[in-house]
C-alpha cells in the first residue's frame, strides 16, 4: 500500500524544455522523500511534454496532467484540485530547490503554524547576477506582529511569490482559495492575501535561501499597447494591499511609506525597461511610450500618495508629476552611465 504523501509540489509547465530537467532533478534529490510532484503541462509546444512523460514513467511520485494553454493560474488551480498531500508547495518549471528545502520547510511547520516562508536566491543568466534575499524577520510570529513588517516583506517580494512558502491544503480547500486566471500580473499576491486572512501564526526561515529563482530576459514584455493595462492592474493590487493592511490596523508608519511608494517605484522600473529594454524601437518611440506613461490616469492618481524618502525619489517623482519626458529619459540614462562607471 502506497504511503500518502505529506507534501504536494505543484509545477505548471509551459515550453520549459531547457529548465524542467534541472527543476525535477532538484526535487527528486531532496533529503525528504514523502512527497508527490504534480506536473501540469499547460499546452507546451516544445519537448517539455516528452520530458515530463519520461520522468512520470520512472518515478511513481510524479504525476503528469495536461490542459490546453490557459496560463499558470489555471494550471496551479488544477494542481490544487488534484493534490493529496497535507501541505502544498509551488515550484516554477525554470526554478529549483536546495536539496534540504522540503525537509526544512516541513520541520518549520510547528503546532498552530499555518504558513512557512523562506529566503530565496535569485539569478539572472543574462546579467550574470546572483542575489540572496533573506526576509528581515526570523522565527514564529503571530499574524498581528507579522503584519508590522508587511511593507518590508512586500518590498523584497518575500510575501508576494507563492514558491518560497509551504501552505496548509486544509486552509486552501476550506476557504476555496484559488489563483485568479484572468490576471496576468499579481495573481500570486492576491492568493497570498486571501491565505493570510486565515493564518494565526507564520514561521519565517530567514537565515537560508531554500529556493532558487531564475530571472529570464523578456524582450516582448513591453509595448505601448499594454501600458494602460499594466498600471490599471498595479493600481488594483496596491489598493488591495492597502485594504488588507487597513483591515488589520497596520496601514501606518513603515508599512504606509513603502506601500504608498510601491506604485511609483514600479512606474520608475517600467520607465527604465522602456529606455534600456531590447524593444528594437527608436528613441522617439521610447519617448512616446514614456509620455503615455506619465499621462496615465492611474499614475497621476498615485502621485498624490507618495512620500519623498530620498532626494533621488523627490527628483524623479517631480519630473513625472511635471510630465518632463525628456528630463526623465536623460536622468535615467545618466544614472545608468554613472553606475556602469563605478563598477
Amino acid at each position: 500500500m502506497n504511503k500518502k504523501p505529506l507534501v504536494s509540489i505543484i509545477i505548471p509547465v509551459y515550453n520549459a524544455e531547457n529548465y524542467i530537467k534541472n527543476c525535477i532533478s532538484s526535487i527528486l534529490n531532496q533529503s525528504y522523500k514523502n512527497f508527490e510532484v504534480i506536473l501540469i503541462d499547460d499546452g507546451s509546444t516544445d519537448y517539455s511534454k516528452r520530458l515530463c512523460e519520461e520522468y512520470a514513467k520512472k518515478d511513481a511520485r510524479i504525476k503528469l496532467y495536461h490542459q490546453e494553454n490557459s496560463g499558470p493560474s489555471t494550471a496551479r488551480n488544477l494542481g490544487l484540485h488534484l493534490a493529496t498531500g497535507k501541505y502544498i508547495q509551488f515550484v516554477d518549471a525554470d526554478d529549483s530547490l536546495e536539496n534540504d528545502a522540503i525537509e526544512k520547510l516541513k520541520v518549520a511547520v510547528k503546532p498552530d503554524v499555518q504558513l512557512v516562508i523562506c529566503g530565496y536566491r535569485k539569478s539572472s543568466k543574462t546579467k550574470n547576477i546572483t542575489e540572496d534575499v533573506h526576509p528581515v524577520i526570523s522565527g514564529t510570529y503571530r499574524t498581528e506582529d507579522f503584519y508590522k513588517y508587511f511593507g518590508v516583506l512586500y518590498k523584497d517580494l518575500s510575501i508576494v511569490f507563492p514558491w518560497n512558502k509551504l501552505y496548509l491544503k486544509e486552509i486552501i480547500n476550506q476557504f476555496e482559495i484559488r489563483f485568479n486566471p484572468e490576471l496576468k500580473l499579481g495573481e500570486d499576491l492576491l492568493f497570498n492575501l486571501d491565505y493570510l486572512k486565515h493564518c494565526r501564526k507564520i514561521n519565517m526561515i530567514s537565515n537560508e535561501c531554500l529556493y532558487n529563482y531564475m530571472i529570464h530576459k523578456s524582450e516582448n514584455s513591453l509595448s505601448s499597447g499594454i501600458i494602460e493595462g499594466f498600471f490599471r492592474t498595479q493600481y488594483m493590487l496596491i489598493s488591495k494591499v492597502r485594504e488588507f493592511l487597513i483591515s488589520k490596523q497596520c496601514y501606518s508608519d513603515q508599512n504606509k511609506l513603502i506601500i504608498d511608494n510601491a506604485y511609483m517605484s514600479s512606474v520608475v522600473s517600467y520607465t527604465s525597461a522602456i529606455i534600456f529594454g531590447d524593444l528594437h524601437i527608436s528613441k522617439r518611440n521610447r519617448l512616446n511610450m514614456i509620455e503615455k506613461l506619465v499621462n496615465n490616469s492611474y499614475v497621476e492618481s498615485e502621485l498624490n500618495n507618495i512620500h519623498y524618502d530620498s532626494l533621488q525619489n523627490w527628483v524623479m517623482f517631480n519630473l513625472i508629476k511635471r510630465k518632463l519626458t525628456r528630463a526623465i529619459y536623460l536622468l535615467l540614462k545618466l544614472k545608468s552611465t554613472i553606475r556602469s562607471f563605478l563598477r
